[in-house]
């Protein structure tokens, strides 16, 4: 479903998806205290793995909530989980954005909405990939293919009424 709510705001159309992701955070202290701990007992995994859900997407970006208050500027290593495919799409991310959602307290944890560039998929300049699809006259890139992939002319079907 196309998501318009801030277009004055937004450089791309957004697409409501509730696509599985997980994310590490570059630098994350957490994660290098952590890793510093482990590595001297020589246990588990050596880095921490937060969750989130996919909130919407576009050419260039993706939003989702997670328990964890990310800062403008952090680089995300981000796997997303599209249900048509059995291994995540890697992506590279900056974080724009991040704010409390007051109405998403599940079971008393905070839950917080971010907004991320996407730089990279699978390896991939996203910059370098957006394009206007002519067909639906809609900006596209290797961030919507990799997400909507097959299903790209059955979802604008359903918007335009088809």
């Amino acid at each position: 479903m196309l998501n318009n709510s801030k277009p004055e705001q937004r450089k791309h159309a957004r697409y409501d998806t509730e696509i599985e992701v997980k994310f590490f955070v570059s630098f994350d202290l957490d994660t290098r205290i952590d890793f510093r701990i482990q590595e001297e007992k020589k246990e588990g995994d050596m880095t921490h793995q937060y969750h989130a859900i996919g909130k919407n997407v576009s050419a260039e970006g993706l939003s989702f909530h997670c328990g964890r208050n990310l800062k403008k500027g952090d680089i995300l290593l981000l796997d997303v989980f599209v249900p048509s495919d059995k291994d995540p799409v890697r992506m590279i991310g900056q974080v724009r954005w991040s704010s409390l959602c007051k109405s998403e307290k599940i079971a008393s944890v905070q839950r917080y909405e971010t907004g991320v560039k996407l730089l990279a998929v699978n390896g991939e300049d996203v910059e370098k990939t957006v394009f206007l699809d002519e067909i639906n006259k809609i900006m596209w890139s290797n961030v919507l293919e990799s997400v909507f992939g097959r299903f790209k002319h059955s979802m604008f079907a359903r918007k335009n009424g088809a």
